[in-house]
This record gives structure tokens, C-alpha cells and sequence, in this order.
């Protein structure tokens, strides 16, 4: 993909959502960083990861802080935010990338985004 600069975005845009566990790897390295690093790579305007206190997906095991030895494996949800052409680009290389897990995409609109603070929207 090519990389495009990081400007405020407006109006109707996606919400890329990925939920993964923190113990996924990819290439040696955590998934979740990995994720970050293509994301930051393409140049698309956002991407945040976001711990879980736990759950569970469709093998049913529980994930629960409470009980995982030294917070192993807990769920992690990795938000990216876009042009939904942008994001179109990015789902094969993500699907390339994930072994287990599950991808949502939905629509938006984004009403404020400033790049620097204190920036008009």
C-alpha cells in the first residue's frame, strides 16, 4: 500500500475492530505490535490496542485476569480507524497475518479529529 500523509479525517470513515490474545505471535514478535507496525507502516491514521480484562470466543475457554498466570493470554481488541478504501487495502495483509481471531469492520463518522492540539476540527 502505499503511504499516504496523516490528515485530519471528516465525515463517514471505518472502524477496523481485531480481537486477538495477547499471547499471539507473528514472525517472533507480539501480533498486537505487529498489527501496529503495519498499520503505522501504510500510513493509515490510527490504531490503538486495547487490553481486556478478559472474555471469551468461540472455543468458550475463559479468559479472566483474575486467574491467568502472570496475565497470559488475555484478550486484546486493536482498533484502526480509515478511509474504507484504505481499510479494504489493509484486510489481506492483516488476514495473512492472523491465525486465530475475528476482524469486524463498520461504518462511522468521525465529527472531530485533530492532529495537533487545539487544531479546528
Amino acid at each position: 500500500m502505499k503511504e499516504e500523509p496523516r490528515l485530519p479525517l471528516k465525515g463517514a470513515q471505518e472502524l477496523l475492530r481485531i480481537y486477538i490474545n495477547d499471547g499471539d505471535r507473528w514472525q517472533g514478535r507480539p501480533l498486537s505490535q505487529a498489527i501496529v507496525a503495519k498499520v503505522r507502516e501504510a500510513g493509515l491514521a490510527g490504531c490503538t490496542v486495547l487490553p481486556s480484562a478478559g472474555g471469551f470466543g468461540s472455543s468458550g475457554a475463559l479468559h479472566d485476569a483474575r486467574f491467568e498466570e502472570a496475565f497470559l493470554n488475555l484478550p486484546l481488541v486493536v482498533e484502526i480507524i480509515d478511509r474504507p478504501d484504505r481499510i479494504e487495502a489493509l484486510i489481506p495483509v492483516l488476514d495473512s497475518m492472523i491465525p486465530q481471531g475475528m476482524i469486524t469492520r463498520e461504518k462511522l463518522q468521525i465529527r472531530i479529529h485533530r492532529a495537533t492540539p487545539g487544531a479546528e476540527p
